[in-house]
């Protein structure tokens, strides 16, 4: 290894069980941009790093470096490794996206073909999203040391085949309006179903069996057109209008959590699903993924509903010796909890700790709430507080002593 090399990754503590991943590397040139505080880092090496190695590079340097400068990494090689490119290729989207999960349905498009790489597209929208991003996803994969840069090309077969569905969907649609919205016909339906008979044959359609490969939440990344998943509600939110007929459920699989929307045929099919939903109930899923626009956020749409009985994993603390946590949050700190004190507080307790201790964002609000547990275990009262002024001096009478080996009271 290079001994510059092996020099800047003990200076940014890169894990030294990954040192041989740039056993081969060598640099070639850095050059700083004084006007704009940036150094350009130029590194060769026989072939391209994993692309885990290149983000916990990124990421020591980053820590570094902190707000100093900037810097950017340019990676040259002397033969492409095309197995490490879906790999990459999804990163990059990762890196594009900015929060947009439009482009996350991009991830399994790539196509590859006597060592050439296609993005397929579905439609003429697809096309013009992509080809917005083309160019930065070819400077990425440039700057990552590949010289092979992924097409364009339209899906053919697959566009047939989606607009053959949208057809079949809207003339079921055509169907259902033509037999439900008119009053007329209504009124002719009406002799042959009672009201019980009439939402049973329409619940028949959305309740019953689902069969198939389940699916966790958290590996929902972007639009898919059958999925299966098993879920626990928390919340039913009704429709904001009745004529919507539509209801949103709140659920979670304990990897994550999502919204799914279930749609009636008619208001006395909404107002007995409203009823028949309840929270801690477990449902299994069929339905499609698609990104809403109200909520900003990808959805499931239901196709078919099985009710379940599941029971939540039981989690326990079976260490001899129990932990204390010493930084915790709770729903006061925003962004970064969502547990009420009285639930984490409990939660410890059956696990048998002895203490714990509250330290929110800038909050004391929970104290009042944890010291009605005080019997039952102990509350160390803190608060993470921001610094406002970063040239204060928070240390006195600092000295050399073991930490271990003083008395805290």
């Amino acid at each position: 290894m290079e001994a510059r090399i092996r020099d800047l990754l003990k200076k940014i503590n890169y894990p030294e069980d990954r040192f041989s991943s740039f056993s081969s590397a060598i640099f070639e040139k850095i050059v700083v941009v004084e006007s704009k505080n940036t150094w350009n880092i130029y590194v060769k090496n026989n072939t391209n790093f994993k692309y885990e190695d290149i983000s916990i590079f990124l990421e020591c340097l980053n820590t570094f470096v902190g707000n100093k400068y900037k810097y950017n990494l340019f990676i040259k090689v002397d033969k492409e490794d095309l197995s490490l490119y879906d790999e990459y290729y999804k990163q990059i989207l990762i890196l594009i996206n900015n929060n947009n999960l439009y482009y996350n349905m991009f991830c399994d498009r790539l196509v590859e073909e006597n060592d050439e790489f296609f993005i397929e597209i579905y439609n003429k929208s697809e096309e013009i999203t992509i080809k917005r991003k083309i160019e930065t996803i070819n400077k990425y994969f440039k700057k990552f040391g590949f010289s092979t840069l992924p097409n364009i090309r339209f899906n053919e077969e697959k566009e047939q085949s989606i607009r053959k569905d949208i057809e079949a969907l809207k003339k079921i649609s055509d169907e259902q309006i033509e037999q439900f919205s008119t009053p007329k016909k209504l009124e002719s339906v009406k002799p042959n179903y009672s009201k019980s008979s009439y939402v049973g044959r329409n619940r028949r359609k959305l309740f019953g069996e689902v069969r198939g490969e389940i699916v966790s939440l958290n590996g929902i990344s972007y639009e898919i057109n059958d999925v299966n998943v098993e879920v626990q509600i928390f919340e039913v939110v009704p429709a904001n209008k009745r004529e919507y007929k539509s209801l949103t459920l709140k659920v979670t699989d304990f990897t994550t959590s999502m919204y799914v929307r279930v749609y009636a045929s008619t208001e006395e099919e909404y107002d007995e699903l409203l009823g028949k939903f309840k929270n801690d109930m477990w449902l299994r899923i069929n339905g499609y993924v698609k990104n809403n626009t109200f909520y900003n956020d990808l959805i499931i749409n239901a196709r078919t509903i099985e009710i379940i009985e599941k029971k939540e994993d039981a989690v326990v603390d079976d260490a001899p010796e129990k932990r204390v946590e010493l930084h915790a949050h709770t729903n006061m700190s925003q962004m970064d909890g969502v547990i009420p004190v009285g639930d984490l507080i409990k939660r410890a307790i059956k696990w048998g700790h002895k203490a714990i201790a509250i330290t929110d964002h800038n909050a004391i609000q929970t104290f009042p709430a944890a010291s009605k547990f005080k019997k039952d275990i102990k509350i160390l009262f803190g608060v993470e507080l921001a610094m406002i002024d970063d040239d204060l001096d928070l240390i006195f009478r600092e000295d050399d002593s073991e930490l271990l080996d003083n008395t805290y009271v």
